[in-house]
């Protein structure tokens, strides 16, 4: 098989030294080994992928998806697949931690290729992210909602200079400004497991789920249930655009705060943060026209 490997890929691969390189070198070998090891027939490279490779692979007992990811890319991934057992997540059939693969139930397609009304994608997601968030005893290795927030505002700030500061401040200072305050509020008393990137792409359908739908993909964070949320506030940018986009913001934040009995305050902060650390990371992406929506929605939002 011809394995693809996409430039963002490899690029995140450069950025391992060493370790990266052999990686890129020896990755024919590895995806070989790693069949072998699970017995299956690996048919085909599904695209996309930023930190691991995606293989529909057939076992004894059926069809499955093989990841294959660059050093030390999934161990949270393992880890948010092996405590939700299959609830609102695809199952976790096979991990080989030494080789960074994983191995998962093959799904169905994906929400985005539904056609739906956006809020009604908005409503399946939410009910499938509460099927999903679990109370757990403790982060075992997932991303805490303090070190989210801390990460978030790492990243603004270095992107932002990096890219000799191509929005406002001031919605840089609010983005970290919220990030404090949702740092300071991290309670393991009130956290869950969470997904981190519910997103319509990451949300495929499977008919023995209780909504239709299973996610994959997981960040896997132990924290609050907003920052799910937030992931709503932060897709369909074009339709907070379509209109007054603070009060269509405000109404899409109150919405998602009925739909899972939660606090709009968090969600909107955690929002807030995705649409500003999102746009800098579409202009990594060479995605200028993506990164300049996110920034006038963060604008219009910071004068509320």
């Amino acid at each position: 098989m011809n394995i693809l490997i996409p430039d963002l890929m490899k690029h995140r691969a450069a950025q391992l030294g060493e370790l990266g390189a052999e990686w890129l070198r020896d990755v024919d070998s590895l995806l070989a080994t790693v069949a072998a090891s699970w017995g299956l027939n690996v048919e085909m490279q599904l695209s996309g992928g930023t930190e691991a490779l995606v293989f529909v692979a057939s076992t004894d007992t059926g069809a499955a998806v093989l990841k294959l990811g660059i050093p030390n890319s999934l161990s949270r991934e393992k880890e948010a697949l092996e405590k939700a057992q299959g609830f609102a997540y695809a199952k976790l059939l096979a991990a080989d931690t030494r080789h960074d693969a994983i191995l998962i139930e093959q799904l169905g397609a994906q929400l985005a290729e539904a056609s739906l009304p956006v809020n009604q994608q908005i409503a399946i997601i939410c009910a499938t992210l509460k099927d999903g968030w679990r109370r757990i005893d403790g982060h075992h290795g997932l991303l805490t909602g303090a070190e989210k927030a801390r990460v978030q505002s790492d990243y603004i700030v270095q992107q932002w200079e990096f890219w000799d500061r191509p929005c406002p401040k001031k919605i840089v200072d609010r983005a970290l400004a919220f990030a404090s305050e949702r740092e300071a509020a991290y309670n393991p008393a009130d956290s869950y497991l969470i997904h981190g990137d519910a997103h319509i792409w990451n949300t495929l359908e499977a008919p023995d789920s209780s909504t239709g739908y299973k996610f994959v993909d997981p960040d896997g964070l132990f924290g609050e249930r907003a920052i799910d949320l937030a992931i709503s506030l932060r897709e369909w940018p074009e339709e907070l655009l379509a209109g007054d986009t603070l009060l269509l913001g405000l109404e899409r934040c109150e919405r998602l705060a009925r739909l899972a009995s939660l606090d709009s305050r968090s969600i909107w902060q955690w929002g807030f943060i995705e649409h500003v650390s999102c746009g800098l990371l579409d202009l990594n992406l060479g995605d200028f026209d993506a990164a300049e929506k996110h920034f006038t929605i963060a604008n219009s939002w910071a004068e509320d």
